[in-house]
């Protein structure tokens, strides 16, 4: 089972998380920006998300020490298409940034490719 780890205060992706993770059998885990560190030790194989909406720069750094001592799928989403926020994550370990609207789209179809590329499946 993968874990989806989510940092966003914004109910509506949380909820859709929420769905697509209990549709797909995937633990949700909603840490405070204090604790992912140690969660992500613990849940080395994956996704992140962080929601880069309200706090990018501090999100990017963190994304990007995780990227150092996690092998795990980054991504960011955003209420807007914010090119420089966009290309500062990807520089610094992100996989993708979508916005909310086409992340949500996109979700089911990113966990899918993820659970078909963990080890044993």
């Amino acid at each position: 089972m993968i874990s989806i780890i989510a940092l966003t205060e914004d109910w509506l992706l949380s909820a859709r998380l929420a769905k697509i993770c209990s549709d797909f059998g995937c633990n949700l885990i909603m840490p405070g920006a204090d604790q992912i560190h140690e969660v992500c030790q613990n849940n080395c194989s994956g996704i992140i998300i962080f929601d880069l909406t309200a706090q990018a720069e501090q999100f990017i750094e963190i994304g990007s020490s995780i990227n150092k001592i996690c092998p795990v799928m980054i991504l960011g989403v955003t209420d807007n298409n914010i090119k420089t926020v966009r290309n500062q994550a990807i520089e610094n370990g992100f996989q993708m940034v979508f916005t909310k609207r086409g992340f949500i789209r996109n979700l089911a179809l990113i966990i899918k490719q993820r659970i078909q590329n963990e080890p044993g499946n």
